[in-house]
Parts: C-alpha cells; sequence; structure tokens
C-alpha cells in the first residue's frame, strides 16, 4: 500500500471500509444511477449543489461512497443550471 493510498484510507470511515474489502469507490456515474434509483439521494445532491462549496460536496460524495474529486465538484457547481435542464434529466426539476 503507499503512502497516497493509507492517508486516503484513513481519511474517513468510508474509505477505511472499502479499503480494508479491497473495492474501489465508486465514481460519478455510479452516482447519476444511484441517484436516478433514490430520490432522497437525488434531493441531497441538488441541495448540497445549491448551497455549498466545491470542497463540502467533494467530502459528501466520499461520505456516500463516491469518489468525486473537488475540481469535479467545482465544474459541478459552475454548470449546476445545464445539469438542471429539464431535457437531461439528471437534476430534479
Amino acid at each position: 500500500m503507499n503512502d497516497l493510498t493509507f492517508k486516503r484510507s484513513q481519511n474517513t470511515l468510508g474509505f477505511r471500509f472499502l479499503h480494508t474489502l479491497g473495492e474501489k469507490m465508486k465514481n460519478f456515474i455510479d452516482f447519476i444511477i444511484d441517484a436516478a434509483k433514490d430520490s432522497k439521494l437525488s434531493d441531497e445532491f441538488s441541495s448540497h449543489v445549491n448551497e455549498s462549496s466545491h470542497q463540502t460536496i467533494s467530502s459528501w460524495f466520499k461520505e456516500k461512497g463516491y469518489d468525486v474529486h473537488e475540481n469535479e465538484c467545482k465544474k459541478i457547481i459552475d454548470n449546476k443550471d445545464s445539469l438542471s435542464s429539464k431535457n437531461l434529466g439528471l437534476y430534479p426539476y
């Protein structure tokens, strides 16, 4: 195990648990699929995008078991109006 993996595995309980099992964390595509099936998860995401910083959103993703980097979260916030498009259907409207 390299230093980065060790630090990440100690970062949150979720990281430590997933590392112990040898599983990889889910990514943003996995989140989109899961949020489409779980309205509570989708609602939580919506309120974070509207009210939180990219750092807070990245931490929230980690707590939920998703590996979404802060840079990606910044893109999400910067493009939240496009993501809420009714045509896209990924963001509750």
